[in-house]
């Protein structure tokens, strides 16, 4: 009996190591994976040379994010927040977990406090925005949308509350690869809520020819959305570039009326291993929520 302690001791660790993050809102467990390169010990050797430095804790979290270890991103954010209560990047931060892990009410609770504490910051908007549509609260997260676009090239009176890092609204016609980002899921949101006029107001803004690099895949979501590149030329791309560009032709086919062909790419879609992507999110909310009934007829 003795000899079989370590054993069971051993068992009950490697089932603590494989327990999922999470789950997907379609009942898959949702895995983080290891950090073979050492980031995160390197981040938390840093941490213990500046103990009290909010910064040094934030990338703590950062780079178990990068290993989609989020339950211990969120307990390490929710530390900062603690220490440092009227800074909105740990908000911004533990909200964005809370959205990977699909548990939106969290996430809008922490993304209003940041948005609250710095009401300039693109970050707090885009995410809030983002929580509110994977709620289905699509109204909502066109206005929160909007409302950042609004304070786009004007002065901001709130530059002051945005600590060093965070974005501001009012900067964003001089980076536009935020810019298109938001316009995006802005343009999703809008559509959704039946606010077609605004939609198409929304399309005629994006120009071409623009020169966009972090999120090149939301820009050519929109110049799909507008009729000026194909499908085909949009699913071509890989890894959470397609997953962008698949849950946009999938709303797009569902939009249309084309319910069977945006069901089929909603499916294949759900079981990308890119997990935390917001394509992924959104097709798991469309299969369990929105377009539940519409899929339904075309298993």
């Amino acid at each position: 009996m003795l000899r079989l302690i370590p054993l069971l001791v051993i068992h009950a660790l490697l089932l603590a190591q494989d327990k999922p993050e999470g789950t997907s809102l379609l009942g898959v467990p949702l895995r983080s994976e290891k950090d073979n390169d050492g980031r995160i010990a390197a981040a938390d050797a840093e941490l213990a040379k500046n103990p009290g430095k909010l910064e040094a804790l934030l990338k703590t979290g950062q780079a178990r994010d990068a290993f989609f270890q989020y339950n211990a991103s969120i307990a390490i954010y929710t530390k900062a927040i603690a220490a440092f209560p009227a800074d909105p990047r740990p908000y911004r931060m533990r909200g964005h977990r809370y959205l990977s892990l699909r548990k939106f009410d969290l996430a809008i609770v922490d993304l209003e406090k940041a948005r609250s504490l710095a009401p300039s910051s693109f970050e707090a908007s885009f995410y809030l925005g983002l929580s509110y549509y994977f709620s289905q609260k699509y109204g909502d997260a066109a206005n929160e949308f909007a409302r950042c676009v609004n304070m786009a090239g004007k002065p901001d009176e709130f530059a002051k509350s945005l600590p060093t890092g965070m974005v501001g609204c009012a900067t964003l016609p001089q980076t536009p690869e935020f810019l298109m980002g938001l316009a995006d899921w802005h343009y999703r949101s809008l559509r959704r809520a039946g606010r077609s006029g605004e939609a198409k107001e929304l399309l005629a803004s994006i120009k071409d020819g623009l020169q966009v690099r972090a999120n090149e895949s939301n820009y050519r979501d929109l110049r799909f959305f507008q009729g000026k590149l194909s499908e085909k030329e949009l699913l071509e791309q890989t890894g959470i570039a397609y997953t962008n560009a698949a849950s946009a032709v999938a709303l797009h086919h569902l939009m249309g009326g084309k319910v069977g062909e945006g069901c089929t790419l909603l499916r294949k879609l759900s079981r990308d291993s890119n997990w935390s992507s917001f394509g992924v999110i959104a097709a798991e909310v469309e299969l369990t929520r929105e377009s539940r009934a519409a899929c339904a007829l075309f298993k």
